[in-house]
């Protein structure tokens, strides 16, 4: 794949910022990355959207 690299990179993301929260302007960010959306074969993508957002909510209901 001609754009491999940046789906490499957006998993890097998610593995360096995993469990931290950025503040900026005292709004809190979290960083993800997730697989290219293909048409061609578009569930990886829907798949670790869901999982990355199923995450997310559990984590920021156990931070409340």
């Amino acid at each position: 794949m001609h754009d491999q690299w940046k789906e490499n990179f957006m998993r890097d993301i998610t593995t360096e910022f995993k469990d931290k929260l950025l503040t900026f302007e005292n709004t809190k960010y979290r960083l993800i990355g997730l697989p290219f959306y293909n048409e061609e074969n578009e569930n990886p993508f829907w798949e670790a959207l869901d999982a990355t957002l199923t995450n997310t909510n559990h984590t920021q209901e156990q931070n409340n």
